[in-house]
């Protein structure tokens, strides 16, 4: 027992997160032209707790307890988009 993560795999930045929401907005045709991402740094925003620099969860022990296999979240993505615009 104790903690399990549970999260989507492969590890992703918040910058490649949304870049593949917006790639997929473009090919549905919802978004004309891809705007001009830019990667900043977490310390650019002013938080009121220390944020770490990197965060990744390691999901390997429910994998080991339960056999739970991690989903990819492109394909999650994709899945949404479908079922949220249809």
């Amino acid at each position: 027992y104790g903690v399990y993560h549970y999260c989507c795999s492969p590890s992703v930045t918040r910058f490649q997160y949304a870049k593949e929401i917006l790639e997929n907005a473009k090919r549905e045709n919802l978004i004309k032209k891809m705007p001009n991402l830019r990667k900043v740094k977490a310390n650019s925003f002013k938080f009121n707790a220390i944020r770490p620099s990197k965060v990744i969860l390691d999901c390997s022990k429910i994998k080991k307890d339960f056999g739970i296999d991690q989903e990819n979240w492109r394909k999650d993505i994709k899945s949404r988009f479908r079922d949220f615009f249809d």
